[in-house]
Parts: structure tokens; sequence; C-alpha cells
């Protein structure tokens, strides 16, 4: 869900295509979920980013839901404080055409004012911060930075997983720099700050300054290359190139194409060694393979985009290959396709 708000100095929303400007809006909340309503029914919704409002003009809300499946009545409303102000447009589309819906053509539905939205307005003296950004990353540790626009020598920093798996807040003392450790892997964080003036006066959030956090860097440079053997033809010699410190990894891979009556050959290997020999491959089939690095129980990097490979077919110096004892019996198997699937037995007297 994105929430955006603006305010105007005439009343929006006149007829069924008087959409609000997009470069107009500021988007000051961000999350991959639908947040939880209260027990009094009301969802709160923290503001990422600072609003600022004269508290005279048209203020206009706009929600955005982009999803598979409508979760709601509407994925998508826009709300104003004027008489009639309000459209609407549902939707199924992912993602969500915002850009084409603002545009003077689209027509949404016009509704009446709808009492839903309530705001805690702040009024402070502690003046905003400035300049937030990010330092660096480090593992599972970011670095924040910003620089101080009044007096304030305290300040919150807020911090939450864009798929809102993670959040929380942090204090900072006599130092416009933070370190946020305890990150999560393979997610991406967004990081405010806000400067506190004394006891029931803070500023702003103000910042929203995004960082992926990667505490296991995906392996790169896959090569796979197949044995010109024939004896050797179900093998393929797996090789990459890690990026972090990790010392086990998974191999990954996956029949690209199956008869229709056939089930795709694939399978995960795990090993400690790089290179690393897949075995077991089927002769003559054409597969994917995929590495991923394994940093910790709980830790594993994404999966490296995949390199094909294509098994040779194998040879045989004789058509026919023989098994058993000389003057008992003689088991004959004829390879087809490079495999023993045909057998056959003549017995001696």
């Amino acid at each position: 869900m994105t929430l955006y708000l603006a305010h105007f100095d005439t009343i929006v929303a006149r007829n069924n295509n008087d959409w609000v400007e997009l470069d107009s809006l500021v988007e000051v909340f961000h999350a991959n979920t639908w947040l939880a309503p209260g027990g009094n029914r009301w969802v709160p919704i923290p503001l990422q980013t600072p609003f600022f409002y004269n508290g005279v003009d048209e203020l206009a809300v706009v929600f955005l839901h982009s999803n598979s499946t409508s979760r709601y009545s509407g994925d998508y409303f826009s709300y104003s404080s004027a008489g009639n102000g309000s459209l609407m447009y549902k939707g199924d589309a992912s993602p969500f055409p915002l850009q084409q819906i603002v545009s003077d053509d689209f027509l949404g539905s016009r509704v009446t004012n709808r009492p839903v939205v309530r705001f805690s307005m702040v009024t402070s003296s502690c003046q905003n911060v400035s300049n937030v950004h990010i330092a660096s990353v480090e593992g599972n540790a970011v670095r924040l930075l910003w620089n101080e626009s009044g007096s304030a020598s305290q300040w919150q920093v807020s911090y939450a997983a864009n798929d809102g798996s993670h959040s929380g807040t942090l204090f900072a003392n006599d130092s416009t720099v933070c370190t946020i450790g305890g990150l999560r892997g393979n997610c991406t964080y967004n990081f405010s700050v806000r400067p506190i003036c004394g006891e029931g006066d803070t500023g702003y959030y103000f910042g929203n300054v995004s960082a992926y956090i990667e505490t296991c860097p995906v392996p790169d440079s896959v090569t796979a290359d197949v044995s010109i053997d024939p004896l050797l033809s179900d093998q393929a010699i797996v090789s990459w190139r890690e990026n972090g410190s990790a010392t086990q990894w998974e191999v990954a891979f996956s029949e690209v194409t199956v008869a229709d009556s056939g089930t795709a050959h694939s399978g995960v290997v795990s090993t400690s060694t790089n290179p690393f020999t897949l075995t077991g491959l089927y002769r003559n089939t054409r597969y994917n393979i995929r590495v991923r690095a394994v940093c910790g129980a709980d830790d594993s990097s994404l999966w490296s985009q995949p390199v094909q490979i294509y098994t040779n077919r194998g040879s045989f110096s004789h058509d026919i290959v023989q098994f058993g004892e000389v003057g008992s019996y003689i088991d004959y198997r004829a390879p087809i396709n490079g495999y023993f699937n045909h057998t056959w037995t003549q017995n001696y007297g």
C-alpha cells in the first residue's frame, strides 16, 4: 500500500476526470502489506516522510493498493475535503496503472465525501534534519548520517523493511551518526530521522532513504562444463566466484524440456567444494544450473542467474555388452540412447 498527500488552492475532483496531478503528490508512506486496524477500527499510518499543510488549502489523500486480486472493495481511491470531491478507481492490474489513471481522459467514479480519514497534526519548534543519507552498508548493519538544522542534541531513527517483516526505532545522542544493526538479509529497508528538542517537542521524520541488506551475497561468474568423455556424460563440473565469506553452497539443476508423460529431472545438492562435480544427470539432456551461497542456518543468498548445459549422448565400443559367467549363462544388455534399458538372458546347458 502507498499513501500520497497533496494540497491545493482550488477544489479538485470537480468532474469524473479531474484527477490530482501526479507530480504534485508527496509519497508519505509505503509498505508491501496492509496495516491491521486497531481496537477502535482505525488504521494508524505513521508517515515516513513529513508533510506540511497550511490549514487552508484543499487537502487530497490518495491510497494506492496494487495486487493480483482485489482484497477490498477498491484498489485505489482519492479523497478530498471538497464537496462531492472524491474520485475512485477499482481494478486488479499489477503493477497498478497510476500514470494512466491521472490522465485527463481516464474517467473515475465521482462520490461524495467519505469521513474515513483523520489526521494527528503536530506543531513543533523543532527544525527538521536535512541531508539524511546512507554512509555505508556492512553485513547486516547500516551507518546513517544527517545534518542538524537547529539546536537538537538527540534524534530518533526509524527503520522498516519494505515487506513489513521488521521495523523499529532507536535513539542517537550528541552525534548525527547512527549505526543500525541486526537487520535482515536480502531485504530493502527505509530509514528516516526526527529531532527531539525536549519532552513532548519533536520534529517530523525526514529522509526516507533506503538500502538493500545483502548479508549473504549471490555467487556470480557461474560456469558449468560437460565432459567430452562418453563415460562421464552424466556429469558436469560447476564453478563460481564467491563474493562473500561463505564456505558452503547449494547447486540446483533442473531439466529444461520434458516429454509430455515425463517428470522434470531436478534437484539441489549441497557442497563445500568449488569447483564441484555434479553427477547423476541424464545423458542427452538440457539443464539449467544455479548456485547460491549458504552463510548460516537461516541465511542463504539469492540463486544465481541460470547457466545452461547439454549433456552428451554417450557412446559404447560394442552394441552388445556381456555380463555373467561363461559356461552357465550370459546376460545381454543393449544400450539405447545412452542407457542400458533393454535386457534379455540366454542360458547354456
